[in-house]
């Protein structure tokens, strides 16, 4: 899939792990390494078994968005976690 960063374009890979509580780690990896993490690990947060937790803010903020055209879908849920709110997203069929 690509992405646009700073006015540059990036082919980008997700690649799934789990945190230490179970739910869903993805990170983006280019040709030349990791490229960011997409999602963070809120503990005790409930989800449905297609919900992730994604970062939309600081280094995120640019090109973690452009990711719901390829199979993801913002539920509208949002989670505090410090001063910001982690986004709900689920997969969706592509």
């Amino acid at each position: 899939m690509k992405i646009t960063l700073f006015g540059n374009s990036y082919d980008v890979k997700l690649v799934e792990g789990k945190y230490g509580d179970g739910s869903t780690a993805i990170q983006a990896i280019d040709p030349e390494g990791p490229f960011g993490t997409l999602t963070v690990c809120v503990p005790g947060t409930r989800l449905l078994e297609n919900e992730i937790l994604v970062k939309t803010w600081s280094e995120n903020s640019e090109w973690a968005p452009q990711l719901l055209q390829y199979g993801f879908e913002d539920t509208g849920r949002r989670v505090k976690t410090g001063y910001v709110e982690a986004q709900v997203w689920k997969r969706t069929p592509k």
